[in-house]
């Protein structure tokens, strides 16, 4: 008998008609025509919402990159816009003395009404986590802040803190209490505005608190309970880092919202009295809308995207290396 083997289908293994590709290989190197066309075809179906996106974000976004490089007001149409590289940067940034204010007052806004809204909302969440009588009801009506618009919580907060007729003041002096100015004091405006955002946005930390809270396994509170640690002592190292991913997405979603605050502010005290709330969506604002000065405003804007992508890269980073 021969040296050489046969193969499972009878054919030498040294004959030329074995080394050649069988017919399966030879279609699989052949292009899918069918899966070629079941791409294109699903290119063709997201084209739509790309092209919605870039035309609706990133498109505005890139004109006002290349605006902020150029000289450009819409009050005189005789001077046509003039390329500055970045005069109108170094001009804000280092002669413009309304721009630290309005920096400060966001950086305040945002700190405040971001802490309170982590704060009250766990709170509330760890309330609602206990099983207590209502609290399905209580649940849906926490959802009723957040689905108002912004100008009638303006509108209705103005009256409710009047000076002379509304009902809070009116409130605390029958209780022999001092009724501050609560928007017409530039000691006061700010921080009333903060307290506004704080009512209409805590239940958002609530409801993503409360999913969270309820996803914790039971067991391992059972057995910390076993091993005698107290309520605090399991709140502090088992709810709070288990709840940490949760909350480091609320944090971030509700900072980058406080950051571009402008309907209240715009509604409420329309930054004053003065600049006192004036923050630094209001101020870029001023500027492009009021002040017809296109530069400068698509350079406070810039500015406010910069500052945006710095800190989520940075939070990013910082929730990374916690976990």
């Amino acid at each position: 008998m021969s040296s050489s083997s046969l193969t499972a289908s009878g054919i030498r293994e040294d004959s030329p008609i074995s080394s050649q590709p069988s017919s399966a290989a030879i279609l699989d190197r052949k292009p899918n025509a069918s899966r070629r066309n079941i791409a294109w075809f699903g290119w063709a179906l997201v084209l739509p919402a790309c092209s919605f996106v870039l035309a609706l974000n990133i498109f505005p976004a890139l004109f006002t990159i290349v605006t902020s490089f150029f000289r450009w007001n819409f009050v005189n149409k005789r001077i046509p816009p003039r390329f500055v590289f970045l005069g109108n940067y170094q001009e804000l940034l280092f002669s413009e003395p309304l721009l630290p204010q309005a920096v400060l007052n966001t950086l305040f806004f945002i700190l405040g009404t971001v802490s309170l809204q982590v704060v009250a909302g766990v709170a509330i969440a760890m309330l609602l986590n206990q099983g207590l009588r209502g609290t399905r009801v209580a649940t849906a009506l926490l959802l009723i802040p957040m689905a108002i618009a912004p100008a009638v919580i303006a509108w209705l907060f103005s009256i409710l803190l009047n000076e002379a007729l509304g009902p809070v003041n009116y409130a605390l002096q029958a209780l022999n209490l001092s009724a501050p100015p609560w928007l017409s004091d530039a000691r006061w405006a700010l921080p009333t505005i903060v307290l506004v955002d704080a009512w209409q946005w805590t239940p958002f930390i609530v409801i993503i608190s409360l999913a969270g809270l309820r996803s914790q396994p039971p067991s391992v509170f059972e057995a910390a309970m076993l091993d005698g640690a107290n309520a605090r002592q399991r709140f502090r190292y088992i709810t709070l880092p288990l709840l940490r991913p949760v909350l480091i997405i609320a944090i971030l979603l509700r900072t980058v919202d406080a950051f571009k605050m402008f309907d209240l502010v715009y509604l409420l005290t329309g930054g004053g009295p003065g600049t006192s709330s004036q923050t630094l969506s209001l101020y870029g604002y001023r500027l492009g809308v009021v002040q017809f000065d296109v530069g400068r405003g698509s350079t406070v804007s810039t500015i406010m995207l910069m500052i945006a992508m710095a800190f989520a890269i940075l939070f990013y980073r910082a929730a990374r290396v916690r976990q």
